[in-house]
């Protein structure tokens, strides 16, 4: 049976830390298009589960005041730190310990939350909080349910938690390493891969949180195996 305290011991062991701060900067300026459709400049944001602070920094080398990155893992942190100073946007980027369910939301021009929500147990609750702080837009990712990557990771999950990362290295790893970009160490890239339980995320469910909290989508698409979505506020 999964335990939600045992995803969270996982998630806070990943070696974050083993983030390459060179290779991280490289790929962040020549990745910068993909939040280029994102009306960043001037604009105070805030980045939920920021991890190695990737798209904070993208968001503030496109011109963001100021972006607040949220996690809960300390090391992650201090990579995001690392990289904001790599690339010269320390003084835009402020990062912050802490588990984004209990973490004090304040309003912010736009929310950046990207391959977080399907890891969170009570996700229809942060999304709330998340939507609400949304003074402008959300921009929001998501795995979709049943897809292969989801499906590895529930086989492996009914495995002791001991056993999980092993196994799906030893099944699925050979397949699974390229998409390793990052270079991460096998404790961060194949944990998150095997040992957290993903969590189903309906698209409608999401839609209807945006909606309530007053935010409208502009776009969606749901290519490979994640959906994303815009949304813009048209009512407090």
């Amino acid at each position: 049976m999964f335990d939600v305290n045992d995803s969270i011991k996982v998630y806070r062991t990943y070696r974050h830390g083993d983030l390459p701060a060179l290779k991280a900067s490289e790929w962040v300026k020549g990745n910068l298009w993909r939040l280029s459709h994102l009306p960043l400049r001037e604009e105070i944001i805030i980045d939920a589960c920021c991890g190695g602070g990737l798209k904070s920094c993208m968001a503030a080398l496109l011109g963001a005041s100021m972006v607040i990155g949220v996690d809960s893992s300390f090391s992650a942190i201090e990579a995001a730190r690392n990289l904001s100073s790599s690339l010269g946007v320390s003084d835009q980027c402020v990062f912050k310990e802490g588990r984004i369910e209990n973490f004090e939301i304040k309003r912010a021009d736009g929310v950046i939350f990207t391959a977080a929500l399907h890891h969170i147990t009570e996700w229809e609750t942060v999304l709330e909080s998340l939507a609400s702080a949304a003074g402008k837009w959300m921009y929001l990712d998501w795995l979709k349910p049943m897809t292969g990557f989801f499906m590895k990771n529930r086989f492996c999950n009914l495995l002791p938690l001991s056993y999980r990362m092993k196994a799906g290295k030893r099944l699925f790893g050979k397949n699974d390493a390229r998409y390793n970009i990052m270079a991460l160490s096998d404790g961060s890239f194949f944990a998150d891969r095997y040992c957290s339980l993903y969590k189903m995320v309906s698209k409608r469910r999401v839609r209807n949180i945006l909606t309530r909290a007053g935010l409208t989508s502009i776009y969606s698409n749901s290519f490979g195996e994640c959906h994303r979505l815009m949304a813009i506020r048209t009512r407090d």
